[in-house]
């Protein structure tokens, strides 16, 4: 395994706080504890309702960069402004895309964001006495421009970052495109999608010098070595789902497909969002043989539990793009089979081994067809060899070990 080195700078959504923010992050955790000496966690936000998730005793957290603190870099305010149109500028040019000039506003205010963090970070790491310390940046927007300038000042060692949905897919932008892309692949050693469609999709959007930077760098999860239990002569399909409710999850949708199955069908989704009252009316459509749970946002222990003690006939997902879905990798760790739409990574995950691939395109007749499949048993899945699947593609130790072996140290 090699000696403990030097200190770990990470940079999150929210994590460790947040009751579901970067679940998969707790099992990344424990192996990078376990390789670095002190581990500094930067949230850049913070659910007030929820507590601070426990983390091992070498790591700890920083307020620094979280949204609504007040902290200030010390240098003088036109000295960074003037920094901000300079780097505005050479944006513009580097990425070469009219977004920025039409969009000058956001971008500006963004860069100049940026650069204070910056800044606030640099007066930490001099306050501490921190030096050749690695950067990693959970996520490839959200102060991973402010990590890249100080990559490129040499503050630090090594900066690399993940790229997940939301900061690699320019369609998830109503902006059209995913900010600072190519100056964040100039200043970082590394950019790491958690899917090999997601490093093909990368790739194609940077200039050649820096597409070798690009490597895919799978996700995991530990393992309980428990399959699904299915029971014969059950009187209903428990069919489940894990997802925001957002628009682009199409949650709805699920509704419509159980009912067209034509089959009885317990239905219990997992998650909360702002569609939810739009699912909520769709249901009460329901034929009487359909029985729906919505049981909003719960913890993921209690996820898992209900998966591994419960008859699940599969896990449904119908979203409209995806990076590489954790929650998927989750079904697969306790043997079920997934049923979902190909986009994304999804096709890494659910193969002819592990589950059905829908057409991304909506099509209720043939989703139907695949569907039923798996509910009437013409298609029937070895469930360990789901689990020997998921081991050996997403075996949280494996996977883990090696991203740190090969990019942070």
């Amino acid at each position: 395994m090699g000696q403990k080195g030097k200190t770990l700078l990470l940079v999150t959504a929210q994590y460790p706080f947040g009751f579901e923010s970067e679940q998969f992050l707790v099992a990344e955790m424990k192996i990078l504890c376990t390789r670095f000496e002190q581990i500094i966690l930067f949230p850049r936000r913070i659910d007030s309702k929820c507590k601070r998730r426990e983390i091992p005793p070498n790591a700890e957290v920083s307020m620094l960069l979280c949204s609504g603190t007040k902290n200030r870099p010390k240098r003088f305010r036109p000295i960074l402004l003037m920094r901000t149109f300079w780097l505005y500028l050479r944006c513009l040019i580097l990425e070469g895309n009219w977004t920025y000039l039409r969009h000058w506003k956001f971008f500006s205010s963004r860069i100049y964001r940026e650069i204070c963090a910056s800044e606030i970070l640099i007066e930490f790491l001099r306050s501490r006495r921190i030096s050749s310390a690695t950067a990693y940046n959970y996520w490839a927007f959200g102060n991973a421009l402010s990590i890249g300038l100080l990559r490129k000042k040499k503050i630090i060692a090594r900066a690399i970052c993940r790229c997940h949905g939301y900061d690699l897919y320019d369609e998830r932008w109503s902006l059209g495109i995913v900010p600072f892309r190519r100056m964040v692949s100039n200043f970082f050693d590394a950019i790491l999608p958690i899917s090999e469609f997601g490093s093909k999709y990368l790739r194609e959007r940077l200039s050649d010098a820096n597409s070798h930077k690009v490597k895919t760098s799978y996700l995991g999860i530990e393992n309980s070595s428990i399959s699904t239990p299915l029971i014969p002569g059950f009187d209903s399909h428990l069919v489940v789902s894990c997802s925001s409710l957002v628009p682009l999850k199409r949650v709805s949708l699920i509704p419509r497909l159980l009912a067209s199955a034509g089959l009885p069908i317990r239905w219990v989704h997992f998650g909360e969002g702002e569609t939810r009252a739009e699912i909520e009316s769709v249901v009460q459509g329901l034929p009487p043989s359909i029985r729906c749970e919505l049981r909003g946002q719960v913890g993921n222990s209690e996820i898992l539990r209900f998966y591994r003690e419960s008859a699940i006939t599969c896990f449904l997902s119908l979203s409209s793009s995806e990076g590489l879905p954790f929650s998927m990798i989750e079904a697969i760790s306790c043997g079920i089979p997934v049923v979902a739409c190909k986009v994304g990574g999804v096709a890494e995950i659910v193969n002819e081994k592990t589950g059905i691939l829908l057409e991304e395109q909506m099509n209720l007749e043939e989703w139907t067809i695949a569907f039923r499949k798996i509910l009437t048993g013409e298609t029937v899945f070895d469930r360990e060899g789901i689990i020997r699947f998921q081991k050996e593609r997403f075996f949280a130790e494996k996977n883990y070990e090696k991203f740190v072996n090969e990019y942070l140290l």
